[in-house]
This record gives structure tokens, sequence and C-alpha cells, in this order.
């Protein structure tokens, strides 16, 4: 019976910490403050995404390309599809922004669909050569 008035005589003190509590919004803060070298890369990343004002002086609507035509042939040449529909429709896109006179997106635009017409180009001639290699195997081993 001494057991177990000991045990529930026993009082939790709370722990005194020796350091000073911070309220959330100190600690949301000091936890996201950004260090100097990251400030220092953020500025430089900045200062390399802003176009130069001559670059914006010199940018035309009619320099930009739309990729109409190539995207089309690659629509009908092509066995792979998918980037040729996504530089399709981008072309339209494209057209609305030089309307717009939204020239340095409809560049940025311009220079990814080109980006994905090269590389869906690339693959469609990989798979026409694989299709054309495989062709030529079943002729020669008298499949046909």
């Amino acid at each position: 019976m001494t057991s177990a008035t000991t045990i529930s005589a026993i009082d939790i003190e709370p722990e005194v910490v020796g350091h000073i509590e911070l309220n959330e919004k100190d600690k949301f803060a000091k936890r996201f403050k950004p260090s100097n070298l990251k400030q220092n890369n953020q500025s430089n990343n900045q200062k390399q995404a802003s176009v130069p004002a001559t670059t914006l002086h010199s940018l035309r609507a009619s320099d930009i390309k739309e990729h109409r035509w190539w995207s089309l042939g690659s629509l009908i040449t092509c066995f792979f599809l998918i980037g040729p529909v996504i530089a399709f429709y981008h072309t339209r896109r494209i057209r609305k922004m030089k309307e717009n006179q939204e020239l340095v997106r409809a560049k940025l635009w311009s220079d990814r669909v080109s980006n994905i017409l090269i590389i869906s180009n690339i693959i469609g001639i990989i798979i026409w050569v694989a299709f054309a290699f495989t062709i030529v195997v079943l002729f020669i081993y008298g499949a046909f």
C-alpha cells in the first residue's frame, strides 16, 4: 500500500528550458531566412533571366517563326505524333501572341516548339529506320 501512495505523491514539474521560446512567426522567419549565398544566387539568376533592352527593341513579329508547316509535315510523315501534335497546337498560340504584341513570350514559345519538333523528328526518323530495317529483314528471310 505504501508504494501506491508514493507514486501518487510524485509531483511532475515542467522541464526548465535553457533557451527562449520563440513564437510561431519568429520560428518561421528564422527557419526560412535566406542566407547570403542564396541571396547572391537569386540576384544572379534574376540578372540572367532579364532580357536586355536592346533585344526587346530589336524583336519584331516578322522575325518570330511559327513552325506551322514543319509541325504539319511532321504530323503527316512521323510515327511519333506526340511532339508534332503539341507543336501544331502551340503554333496557333504563337500566332495569337504575335497579334497581341507579346513578342517575348512568342519568341520563347517559338524556341520551345522548335526544340520539340527537332526531338520528335529524331525519334520519328529512328522509328522509320527501324521499321524499314524490319521490313528488309523479313523480305530477305522470305516472310513476304
